[in-house]
């Protein structure tokens, strides 16, 4: 019988430490697919294991917050790109935009009409 019981209490001291690590493993999955809204359960914030929960979380929280900083500044480097393009559009004059290493990276329709290539010809 006392064998039984300490089996029974391994069994408990088991689950009460495999249960957190699943979820950590199930969440780092759902990250790995792009999921950056999941977050584990930390109901036990005073052992090492709830502690590892609540930064995993923190750590997921800045990555989402990281990810939508960068998408906002992507789409507003697009915008900013397409008004530049469409300025460039109606100015009658050959522009030609070149990065610091000298790749063309903007021309307008004069300025392919002047040197007669297409877009593709010099974009990098």
């Amino acid at each position: 019988m006392l064998l039984l019981a300490i089996w029974g209490g391994g069994l408990n001291v088991a689950n009460y430490l495999i249960q957190p690590i699943g979820q950590l493993i199930g969440a780092a999955g759902q990250i790995k697919q792009g999921n950056l809204s999941v977050r584990v359960v930390t109901s036990d914030l005073v052992s090492e294991l709830g502690v590892l929960g609540q930064e995993f979380n923190k750590m997921v929280a800045e990555l989402e917050s990281k990810r939508h900083q960068l998408t906002q500044a992507n789409e507003q480097l697009e915008s900013r790109r397409k008004f530049t393009e469409n300025v460039l559009a109606g100015v009658s004059s050959g522009v030609i935009g070149l990065d610091r290493t000298g790749n063309v990276h903007l021309q307008n329709g004069a300025a392919r009409a002047l040197l007669n290539v297409e877009k593709e010809d010099y974009l990098n």
